[in-house]
């Protein structure tokens, strides 16, 4: 998420990012990326292509700290998701 960040793909990430399946007919290039949630046809798409997606969830202290672990002496444990909507698949 945070070289998504910092490459320019996504502008700012609140609660992490989401994969949607919009454009994935232009999508070719096989990739591994780390998401919160990925809709099941960008999933189809990228595994298609030869690529990996890993849904994962991070608290938002966590995710500041993966985001910017500079202004971290010591990274925080990412706490389990609450609720089943906050990770995986929809």
């Amino acid at each position: 998420m945070r070289d998504l960040l910092q490459s320019g793909a996504v502008s700012h990430i609140k609660d992490g990012v989401v994969l949607l399946g919009r454009g994935s007919e232009h999508y070719t290039i096989p990739c591994t990326i780390e998401v919160t949630r990925a809709s099941q046809r960008s999933i189809q798409t990228i595994e298609k292509v030869g690529g990996k997606i890993t849904t994962v969830y991070h608290n938002r202290i966590a995710l500041q700290a993966l985001l910017y672990p500079e202004k971290w002496a010591i990274e925080p444990q990412s706490a389990f998701p609450t609720k089943y909507k906050d990770i995986g698949k929809f």
